[in-house]
């Protein structure tokens, strides 16, 4: 008994330090990353007073480093309006070199304390402004092409963007299950889209459901095959920094992975089960007499068109995010089978297969439930 007794204490110590160094390692990531000791701020280049970029120097790259001297003028910040001169070093090597011009717009670091300027460092050049001016471009392109249903269009995307940026990512970031989480964001991403833009109707309702099984089977097929080839979620740089970006929270990485593959595939399958929709819906209005089951095979017919194209549009998004790292194994001249069996290969490929079986699922999937929609008094 008294064995006993001294194995539980042990145990509950144990437990209990264990939670300690958790709650102390959180703490720290939380201190790493929340606490910032400086603030972004936006300047321009007014003047560049020195600049050795453009000299022709015979020495080997490596030890080639250039420098500018820069003028700026913050625009924003707390000394908004002050100027102040920068030194800009650029290491040759390098291949991504900031050399910069005047007049550019740019971001700095601003170092601060109390009150007082402690050091400026630049950060990179100012792209927000082109980004707002291709943005604007395609709002103007969506309502004069598209009219009506193009404003709607761009409401549907706000309410996207919205979804995702203020529920999606805050609720995974929190440490909720991927899943159910993913899931709920695609529903209301779905339902609100199909609604807005073509109306509460059998349309619209075959579309949602075709749309959200399709984007299940997808990911349950991701999680299927990633948990038999023992992936983690874990290939990707962007994962990687994640783990040290997420203020010490231990996230669910493998659920993200199956989060992203839905979340991925729902923008072509939503077109593949709405276009379906659409279609079949046309074709019963025009010819209300047509048979069910002849309505499915011309349902079918038109999804066989759809799909070989929505399965190369899907893959080809993934190959495109994935062109530079494809080009890297080329260089290296990697074999096939190391190719493969590397963790962000695996993952990308199960990415691009698991969305294009959901999106061709999806068509017999979308043509059923819009057959099974119909009046009751349509012939079948």
């Amino acid at each position: 008994m008294r064995r006993i007794l001294l194995i539980l204490i042990l145990l509950s110590v144990t437990i209990l330090a264990d939670e300690n160094n958790l709650k102390n390692l959180k703490k720290f990531y939380k201190e790493e990353i929340l606490n910032r000791e400086y603030t972004v701020v936006k300047g321009k280049v007014i003047d560049i007073p020195y600049d050795d970029t453009n000299e022709i120097r015979n020495i080997s790259i490596e030890s080639d480093i250039r420098y500018q001297h820069i003028k700026v003028n913050l625009l924003t910040g707390t000394f908004k309006g002050e100027t102040y001169t920068l030194r800009n070093t650029i290491d040759q090597i390098n291949p991504y070199k900031l050399i910069l011009k005047k007049g550019e717009n740019i971001l700095l670091y601003q170092y601060e304390k109390n009150h007082n300027l402690t050091g400026l460092k630049i950060f990179e050049r100012s792209k927000e402004n082109t980004l707002y001016f291709l943005i604007g471009i395609f709002m103007t392109l969506m309502i004069l092409v598209g009219g009506k249903k193009g404003f709607k269009s761009f409401l549907t995307l706000f309410f996207t963007l919205i979804i995702v940026i203020f529920y999606l990512v805050p609720m995974l970031l929190k440490g909720f299950a991927p899943i159910p989480i993913t899931i709920i964001s695609t529903t209301f991403i779905t339902i609100l889209t199909l609604f807005i833009v073509n109306g509460i109707n059998r349309k619209s309702f075959a579309g949602i459901v075709g749309t959200i099984l399709g984007t299940l089977i997808a990911g349950i097929l991701a999680m299927l095959a990633s948990n038999y080839s023992n992936l983690v979620g874990m290939g990707s740089e962007d994962m990687q920094a994640l783990v040290y970006g997420s203020n010490g929270s231990f996230l669910n990485y493998r659920g993200i992975l199956f989060s992203g593959v839905i979340i991925g595939a729902l923008g072509a399958v939503m077109d593949v089960a709405i276009s379906i929709a659409s279609s079949m819906w046309e074709i019963e209005t025009i010819y209300p007499e047509i048979t069910t089951k002849q309505l499915i095979k011309s349902g079918m017919n038109i999804g066989k068109d759809i799909m070989g194209v929505m399965s190369n549009t899907l893959i080809l998004a993934y190959v495109g995010s994935s062109l530079s790292l494809i080009m890297v194994f080329f260089s290296f001249k990697l074999s096939f089978l190391e190719i493969v069996n590397l963790d962000i290969v695996a993952t990308e490929i199960i990415r691009s297969i698991a969305g294009s079986i959901g999106l061709v699922l999806s068509i017999p999937i979308t043509v059923l439930v819009t057959a099974m929609l119909r009046p009751k008094n349509i012939n079948s």
